[in-house]
């Protein structure tokens, strides 16, 4: 009788809900990114340059906590609404909820501004790092661009 006790809570505790997290993006490739555009020169304007809508989808039974672990790489890319720090808590998704983030570039660091003629041209990448209490318990969105500054 003894053994059966903690045997049931581990079938119980291995059979609760999990979420499970979905998105609807790979990978970001904005391609050449002009930071002297009219429109929003340095990227500065309020939605950056090119921004792309990420939905984080929990097609699991149960709720889905997400957070970005490391922040996001502020020098590059914007995200609408939230600031860049460690352990970045998206919130709790409940089962059929979503998130929508908006990201976007916002700039590039010295060395990187691609002049005319580059062969290859110089690219920014890197990463979007997600973690979740479900399934799967870390996924990553790569991104690239190429910054360059066009003077017509």
């Amino acid at each position: 009788m003894k053994l059966l006790i903690p045997t049931c809570l581990l079938l119980l505790t291995a059979c609760k809900a999990a979420g499970q997290l979905e998105i609807d993006q790979e990978r970001l490739d904005w391609g050449e990114v002009d930071f002297h555009s009219e429109e929003c020169m340095d990227c500065s304007c309020a939605d950056g340059c090119g921004l792309t809508p990420i939905l984080l989808n929990n097609t699991g039974e149960g709720p889905l906590e997400i957070e970005m672990p490391n922040g996001f790489d502020d020098s590059h890319i914007c995200i609408d609404g939230y600031d860049s720090v460690t352990k970045l808590s998206l919130g709790t998704l409940q089962p059929g909820e979503f998130f929508l983030l908006n990201v976007s570039v916002c700039g590039y660091l010295p060395g990187e501004l691609n002049t005319s003629g580059e062969d290859p041209p110089r690219e920014v990448t890197g990463k979007l790092r997600f973690a979740t209490n479900g399934t799967p318990s870390k996924a990553t969105i790569d991104f690239s661009f190429i910054p360059v500054r066009r003077q017509e």
